[in-house]
């Protein structure tokens, strides 16, 4: 949706593939991904169950985000990074100069608990990017992400959006606009896409056409 808004999230070639999975793509970078694990290795600790972010900035080796490219971010244009590690690590990439928070936004995503929990479970990929995570403790990942985005709403006082996702589901219209206000799109073709990226069996539908041709 954030795309369809005119969100640049960088060149094509780093973004992770779409799937059956995520048929409109996942929007993240493998470059950012793999920097956000070095940096919580760097501290002492990992994805699974990532530190405090005061105490990551504190002891995280900050060469681990240098070779990031943010080089496409333009100031004509309106940019996003995604990855859920962000809700761990945006302060350390704020403090050593990688992203300027003149200017940024937070957009906060959350599901229910229980949604969230079985969709960690059920994405084969999550058991590559989350090796020890598995049933019995899933939902203490889900509440520690939770608690570390919540702490960066707070602290770093941003222009934050709050999105849930059963909330877009059921009142796409309403959403999507909040959404493209907080953005800044007023484009009405960019909207309308927007609310129809919100149809699961539609967008499915598109991708499995597209791999078929």
């Amino acid at each position: 949706m954030l795309q369809a808004l005119e969100v640049d999230f960088g060149p094509a070639f780093d973004l992770f593939a779409p799937t059956q999975y995520n048929p409109w793509g996942f929007f993240q970078r493998r470059d950012v991904l793999s920097a956000n694990n070095r940096l919580l290795h760097s501290a002492g600790c990992s994805a699974d169950f990532p530190a405090d972010p005061e105490e990551i900035l504190r002891r995280a080796d900050p060469t681990c985000l240098l070779p990031v490219a943010l080089d496409w971010r333009s100031d004509k244009r309106t940019w996003g990074l995604k990855d859920p590690r962000f809700s761990a690590t945006l302060l350390t990439w704020i403090e050593r100069g990688r992203i300027d928070s003149e200017g940024l936004v937070l957009v906060n995503v959350s599901r229910k608990n229980e949604a969230t929990a079985a969709s960690i479970l059920r994405f084969p990929i999550m058991a590559t990017l989350l090796p020890k995570v598995n049933a019995g403790n899933v939902t203490a990942l889900v509440d520690r992400y939770r608690e570390l985005a919540a702490w960066h709403v707070s602290r770093l006082g941003l222009p934050t959006l709050s999105v849930c996702l059963e909330d877009l589901i059921q009142s796409p219209q309403q959403e999507v606009e909040k959404l493209a206000h907080f953005t800044r799109c007023t484009k009405p073709s960019a909207i309308e896409t927007a609310v129809q990226s919100t149809d699961r069996k539609r967008v499915l539908q598109l991708y499995f056409m597209q791999r078929s041709v």
